[in-house]
Parts: structure tokens; sequence; C-alpha cells
């Protein structure tokens, strides 16, 4: 049992009564650039990895087995046609005082995950009673998505890259875990935009230097470049 887990109430062990808990949802946006297909987006959030490790307090993860009780939870697709489900153990660094390197506190937490047609579902059940349910997904951009977005913008993109997060907790937790949660996932979308689009200019750089070695082909087997052109006799 963690130091967080003994000095914790009991309304936040056992999550009761639920009339002390409440929740809080935020949006964050990131917009697509134009001359990438969104698909593209929407491979690279099913790579559970870059969804873990762009989040702003992640130190590491491993997979492990999911509980059955996650199963049947109604954040996730159980139908024939449903993505598997996955689960991992999320390692974080929680910042108590902000500025101060001493006062970080090191959690364990399991995180279910769920490919979707157009994204991804997560929930979290970190320490204290706290739940983080997450779900990504790739959009077209319109002005109601822009609208309900806290945090980052999509210029004049066509599509966007969107995370719809909702933590629930005791009330006396909500101003620490909502701000926790807020620097947490700020950034992972426009990170994640900025990851794609790296590894395609890298991938488009490659392409380029294959095509100029297939263009201009080098020494041919049993000649001598070094030697002088013959003499005209």
């Amino acid at each position: 049992m963690s130091v967080l887990d003994r000095i914790r109430l009991p309304w936040a062990r056992n999550q009761e009564p639920n009339m002390s808990r409440v929740s809080h949802t935020f949006k964050v946006t990131a917009g697509i650039p134009k001359l990438l297909p969104p698909e593209e987006f929407i491979e690279a959030i099913h790579q559970h990895e870059n969804v873990i490790m762009l989040q702003a307090l992640t130190t590491g993860f491993k997979e492990r087995e999911t509980p059955p009780e996650m199963l049947k939870d109604p954040h996730f697709s159980t139908g024939p046609s449903s993505q598997p489900i996955v689960t991992y153990s999320i390692d974080e660094s929680v910042v108590i005082i902000p500025g101060v390197s001493w006062a970080v506190y090191p959690i364990t937490f399991p995180a279910v995950f769920q490919n979707t047609a157009k994204g991804l579902k997560v929930i979290a059940h970190a320490s204290a009673g706290v739940v983080v349910k997450a779900e990504y997904a790739v959009e077209k951009a319109n002005l109601q998505v822009l609208t309900d977005s806290e945090e980052g913008s999509f210029g004049d993109a066509d599509w966007v890259l969107t995370e719809e997060v909702t933590v629930e907790c005791h009330w006396m937790l909500m101003p620490f875990v909502k701000q926790s949660a807020i620097n947490a996932h700020k950034n992972i979308c426009r990170l994640v935009v900025e990851k794609v689009v790296r590894k395609r200019q890298e991938g488009q750089l490659d392409s380029d230097s294959r095509r100029y070695s297939e263009q201009v082909p080098g020494p041919q087997p049993g000649s001598n470049h070094s030697a002088l052109p013959e003499q005209r006799k």
C-alpha cells in the first residue's frame, strides 16, 4: 500500500458515498496539417506507446492482464466487431509542489485501452479513488470543436485530433486532480501530431535519398573510376 493510500480518508478508499464524488470534463484539440491524411493519426494513437509516453507525467509502462470487470465497463464497446481491450501498468511522477524537485510522488496504476474506428478510449484508476476517462478522436474541424476545447487550437485545419478527458474524485481532491490532469494531457494531441509530421518528413528524406541513389548509379563491378580517361590516339 502506498503512502497516499494509507493517508487517504475512507471515502476515498471505497469511493463512498457517491454524493461526495464530483467530475470535471475538458477537451484538448490539435490541428492536422492539410497535406496529411487523417488515417495516419488514427494509426498513431492506435500505437498506445505514443499516447502513454507523450503524457507529461509518465515515466514508464508495461502490459498486464486486464481485470475481468473492465471488460464490462460501459465506457468500452463489447459488440462482436469491437476491438480488443488491453491493460497497462503506468508509472507516473506526480508533482506535489511545482518547482520543487523533491516534491514529486511516484505512483503506479492500471490503465485500460481500446482502439475505436476514429481513435481510442482509455480508463485509468489512480490512487485516492481518482478515475480518469479519456477518448481520442480524429474528426472534421468545426466551430463546435473549437468552442468545446479548453486547450489547443487548429487554425485552418480541415481535420483535428481531439482528446476529451473526464476526471472523477472526491470533491476535496478536485482542485488538485483537475489541474494535474490538465497539465498532464494538454499537450498530448499536439505532440502526437508533431510526431507523425516528423516521421513523415524523415520518411520523405529517406525516400528522396533512395530516389537519388537510383538515378545516380554507383561504380560498376570491375571498373576503376580513379584511372585517367584513355588518351585519343
